[in-house]
């Protein structure tokens, strides 16, 4: 077991409801998303570094795209409309992250689950009905329906007013730094947890536990 935050385990008394991410935390397609949007760039010869391009993980796409056309003469319209097809192309190979949905399915027999991501819609409904999660989550908030976006803390509080929440009482499972600087900005007990991102990077960002795997985070909630 690895922590890095507070030494006691996580009690399910302190919590009402818990908050997933989607990319990197139900789903693992943060790497098609990566390559997508590498794609996209590569097709108008839109020079960038690897650094830039994962500052935006856990923001939505289209802020990435809007970055990038400022710095080339190529609408992000046209950009963000490639990056979407290339990805729906790929989009019935993306698998369950290891240990996501048995974890989500023995969290349902205690607490409510909810989805707070920067995907939009349709594509995070294409996993969900896909691996048949609609009745594992009591509500759903994707870029579609925020004005503001991690890292700003709205998606968090707009999906804790709609559900009558208090940020105290929630805990949020998330990957990024820009998911975990949303999460704590709306006062919320967060885990990091670990992928695409290192362990010291999401502590950075505020994260108060972080954990390798789902293993490692069930033996933290359940033993």
């Amino acid at each position: 077991m690895s922590k890095y935050g507070p030494t006691e385990k996580i009690s399910f008394v302190d919590y009402d409801a818990i908050l997933f991410d989607f990319d990197g935390v139900i789903a693992n397609s943060e790497a098609l998303h990566v390559s997508t949007k590498k794609a996209a760039l590569d097709a108008f010869n839109i020079a960038y570094d690897n650094a830039q391009v994962m500052s935006f993980q856990g923001s939505p796409e289209v802020d990435f795209f809007d970055f990038f056309a400022n710095l080339s003469q190529q609408g992000a319209n046209t950009l963000l409309a490639l990056k979407r097809q290339l990805f729906e192309q790929e989009i019935n190979h993306i698998k369950p992250i290891e240990g996501a949905i048995p974890f989500i399915r023995k969290l349902n027999q205690y607490k409510p689950c909810y989805v707070v991501t920067s995907s939009i819609r349709k594509q995070m409904n294409c996993f969900i009905e896909r691996y048949e999660l609609i009745n594992d989550f009591k509500g759903y908030i994707t870029c579609d329906d925020v004005s503001q976006h991690k890292p700003h803390p709205a998606p968090y509080l707009v999906c804790m007013t709609q559900s009558n929440l208090q940020a105290a009482r929630c805990l949020v499972i998330e990957d990024s730094p820009n998911g975990i600087s949303s999460a704590k900005a709306a006062g919320c007990f967060t885990v990091g947890l670990i992928g695409e991102f290192s362990s010291q990077e999401l502590i950075d960002r505020g994260a108060d536990v972080v954990v390798h795997d789902y293993v490692e985070l069930e033996s933290l909630v359940f033993d």
